[in-house]
């Protein structure tokens, strides 16, 4: 499950069962941490491999990968976020994400 959050000013925190069970293609190039209420958690940092979804490619993002969350959970932050405009469709319960032309 994805959840938007503008207040992270991260690009994507995800689970690292993705890496570990789901095979995620992640490059790490460090370590850093991440705060919330249970205070600091020390996290691993790097690149996620691009991603193609129709004719929409995703270039590898910023990402950091968690202990914490449950095996697939993912937070979008306001970096990865900023790269979109949204249309929020309230009657049916979706978000269509737009990539903008000019990020």
């Amino acid at each position: 499950m994805a959840t938007l959050d503008s207040g992270s000013p991260s690009d994507i925190i995800f689970s690292r069962d993705l890496i570990k069970r789901d095979h995620v293609s992640f490059t790490s190039l460090g370590s850093g941490y991440i705060y919330g209420i249970g205070g600091p958690e020390a996290v691993t940092c790097g690149k996620l491999k691009p991603v193609s979804l129709g004719p929409v490619r995703y270039e590898a993002r910023w990402a950091c990968a968690t202990e914490s969350f449950p095996r697939s959970d993912i937070l979008l932050g306001l970096d990865f976020m900023r790269a979109f405009n949204f249309v929020f469709d309230y009657p049916d319960g979706t978000i269509v994400m737009i990539p903008r032309k000019h990020y």
